[in-house]
């Protein structure tokens, strides 16, 4: 946000969301845009979750994008369909881990892993 004045415009996108978390964005200044939202987090959350209707839907809203920061698994993978091959994007490396351990668990449990980022 303290970016505007130089002529950067920030757009705040959410995979999913409560209306209490919008609300909290939009009264510091970033209204957020979010591909589903309710009032509780629904068991497959796009954090953790390869979606790729949620890759559909950021397509069109990452378009005109320079930088992308995708914060969580389900964002990179999702971001990583979506974004045009000249956007750079940047992801949280501190859940690589974390996901890494995701995939694993996945793999020994029997469920499908689904695609990879």
């Amino acid at each position: 946000m303290a970016l505007r004045r130089r002529g950067i415009a920030t757009t705040l996108l959410a995979g999913d969301a409560t209306p209490p978390g919008l609300e909290l964005a939009a009264r510091y200044g970033l209204p957020a845009d979010a591909y589903r939202v309710s009032e509780v987090m629904p068991p497959d959350s796009l954090q953790w979750t390869p979606a790729p209707g949620f890759a559909g839907w950021l397509g069109p809203r990452l378009a005109q994008a320079s930088l992308v920061h995708a914060h969580m698994m389900g964002a990179w993978w999702a971001a990583a369909r979506a974004l045009p091959p000249r956007v750079l994007s940047a992801a949280a490396a501190v859940y690589a881990g974390a996901y890494r351990q995701l995939l694993a668990s996945r793999a020994t449990s029997g469920k499908p892993t689904g695609p990879r980022p």
